[in-house]
């Protein structure tokens, strides 16, 4: 009786086991590259200014940030407008310290072209954040 119990029971772990190995779950440094990404392909400063790190910029130069950013971002939208819109943003590869990231990004348009680009990351005070595109 134990037995006809027990092997539907290690059945269903088994099944479970499996369905649990998949992709491994986006490390925070990639996230924050993702974030990166999509707040400047939807033209998010917000997004944008969360992923970089501002915290030691007093108020007048995190406006100049902002506006540096605003005109930025205008560049980028035009530039989508002329590929027909944004299809697709995926990672194509990352590699990953305690301190450092770099994440290869490809990005695909409506008109069917695409666009490799690759961001840095670092980690300051247990947050990571881009240093450059």
């Amino acid at each position: 009786m134990l037995k006809k119990l027990i092997m539907p029971l290690m059945a269903l772990l088994m099944v479970v086991a499996v369905s649990a190995c998949g992709k491994p779950s986006p490390s925070q440094a990639q996230l924050t590259g993702m974030d990166y990404i999509d707040g400047v392909f939807h033209n998010n400063i917000e997004k944008v200014i969360k992923t970089i790190n501002t915290n030691e910029l007093d108020e007048s130069k995190l406006a100049e940030v902002r506006e540096q950013l605003h005109a930025a971002l205008d560049v980028v939208a035009t530039e989508v407008e002329k590929q027909g819109g944004l299809k697709d943003i995926q990672v194509k590869d990352i590699k990953e310290t305690s301190k450092e990231a770099l994440i290869s990004v490809v990005i695909s348009f409506n008109n069917n072209t695409s666009k490799e680009t690759m961001i840095a990351l670092a980690k300051y005070e247990d947050n990571w954040y881009v240093v450059s595109m």
